[in-house]
């Protein structure tokens, strides 16, 4: 997929680096390789330290990153540290993509809360392994998200690539989530268009899935996704 959004979604002159998870010791080699025919990338791992922080490096001449999160690992704890790491790494974010597994969300139920969480901070939410799987589960989920207000794209995996790689990676927000957002750039909310009795006051708030207890726990706590997962294959 990354291949396809490079290939058809930037311009000939972009240089482009990978990082992958550091716990997918493996995944580098296997990136790269696939990632050749795409030309212009590179690829290298991210780390969190013990504090919780991303560690990455970032080669010179690079003019777009994409960061593949590790997907069996907590996602709002590495929405978190990209957010962190943000300001010192001389990068502004574009998009936040969602690969939903489809047939996984079929056939396991119980994830369905893990995949909530990825689309809340998510600009685009690409359907894949799609095969086996009900259209009306397809049509369903879909208008879920619209009957929700979630302005998030929708987009489906397709043989040929994407239809429009380019309209994917618009650097324009379209998530639900402020998190990534400056508060001053917030667009100004006439009060008048306020139902009776309705208020907005956003200053201060904190995201619902950033949002701690006073124990340290999340607000909102998500399952295991690797209780949902096979093993990993062996190498």
């Amino acid at each position: 997929m990354i291949a396809d959004l490079i290939r058809d979604g930037l311009g000939d002159t972009s240089r482009v680096h990978v990082l992958v998870a550091g716990s997918e010791a493996e995944a580098p080699g296997e990136v790269s390789e696939r990632l050749a025919a795409a030309g212009r990338v590179s690829v290298g791992a991210w780390t969190l330290d013990e504090a919780g922080r991303l560690v990455a490096e970032i080669p010179e001449g690079v003019t777009e990153v994409f960061i593949l999160a590790d997907g069996r690992a907590d996602p709002v704890d590495q929405i978190e540290a990209v957010h962190g790491w943000l300001p010192s790494s001389g990068l502004q974010l574009g998009r936040v993509l969602t690969v939903l597994n489809c047939r996984l969300a079929v056939d396991q139920p119980g994830v369905a809360r893990w995949h909530d969480a990825c689309i809340h901070f998510s600009d685009v939410v690409i359907l894949a392994n799609r095969e086996g799987v009900p259209n009306k589960w397809i049509s369903d989920f879909q208008g879920r998200l619209r009957k929700a207000h979630f302005p998030c794209l929708v987009e489906m995996t397709r043989k040929a690539g994407f239809a429009n790689a380019a309209a994917l990676l618009e650097p324009q927000a379209r998530r639900i989530s402020l998190f990534f957002d400056d508060p001053e750039e917030w667009p100004e909310i006439d009060e008048e268009e306020l139902l009776p009795g309705e208020t907005l006051d956003l200053v201060g708030k904190e995201d619902p899935y950033i949002e701690r207890t006073p124990a340290g726990r999340r607000a909102i706590e998500l399952p295991d996704i690797r209780r949902f997962l096979g093993p990993l294959p062996e190498v």
